[in-house]
């Protein structure tokens, strides 16, 4: 997006957030709406925009693996292992989805299930 670009980014999140309420099916919209809240320093806000996204691209990695960064950031470790784990099952042979869960089971104390 060209606001990002040039350093605009509260312009971005209010264009963003904009388009993603005059098209409320549209899961790109919440999910940038999301990065820029994230660069801003708004996790709470990305969380749940992450929430909307994946609600409507259930199947989109990117967005399930980005979800569940703002939910282990924000505290939230068993929905963040939840979240790896839905990403583990789309994408079985990628490592770092795997290592990502396993360190999230490590945070959560649960360290029997990250072996």
């Amino acid at each position: 997006m060209a606001l990002r670009r040039l350093g605009r980014d509260s312009e971005a999140r209010d264009s963003l957030r904009e388009a993603a309420q005059l098209d409320t099916r549209q899961p790109v919209y919440f999910h940038e709406a999301a990065s820029v809240e994230r660069d801003l320093g708004n996790s709470s806000q990305a969380g749940e925009l992450l929430r909307r996204a994946v609600e409507l691209d259930e199947g989109n990695l990117e967005y399930l693996l980005d979800r569940a960064e703002v939910q282990r950031e924000l505290g939230q470790l068993d929905a963040a292992v939840e979240s790896y784990r839905i990403a583990v099952e789309l994408k079985p042979r990628r490592a770092e989805t795997h290592f990502e869960l396993g360190y999230t089971l490590f945070l959560a104390d649960r360290h029997e299930e990250a072996r």
